[in-house]
């Protein structure tokens, strides 16, 4: 998708939270603050893949300690991450959860969102992150509280 759509799409995913004014900024990206911040999503226009894509660093959780092979299996056909992939960021080691959305998936910003909320809520309960946000488990459905 082109930075205009992504602009426009960004825009109407912040007048839906009741966000006025959210935008990506001059490099292409803006930041989202949920439960006070116990949630912090990081979106950014990927010009180059042609996608907007959204990251959760689960700051909480140490990923020296996190099981590596649950990680690697809820990354298996997305299934236990809501579609969304786990990840060492390269320059600070700390474990993310991101996920991309194409211009086909576009309509489906405000879910896509919501399912990574979920799934950071849910992983960084599961993998024993002493200050996360209560999250379900069993059923990782979750609407956004901005």
């Amino acid at each position: 998708m082109e930075r205009s759509q992504a602009d426009a799409l960004i825009t109407e995913l912040g007048e839906t939270l009741g966000i006025v004014g959210l935008a990506l900024d001059d490099g292409g990206s803006c930041t989202l603050f949920i439960d006070d911040g116990a949630v912090i999503v990081s979106i950014g226009h990927n010009a180059a893949a042609k996608t907007i894509d959204l990251m959760v660093c689960l700051d909480a959780v140490e990923p020296g300690s996190a099981p590596l092979n649950r990680l690697l299996q809820a990354n298996f056909a997305w299934r236990g991450s809501l579609g969304a992939t786990f990840a060492i960021e390269p320059a600070s080691g700390a474990l993310v959860l991101q996920r991309r959305v194409t211009a086909a998936d576009a309509g489906e910003l405000r879910q896509t969102l919501e399912d990574l909320v979920a799934a950071a809520e849910s992983w960084a309960k599961q993998l024993g992150a002493d200050d996360a946000p209560a999250a379900e488990t069993e059923h990782l459905v979750a609407g956004i509280r901005a």
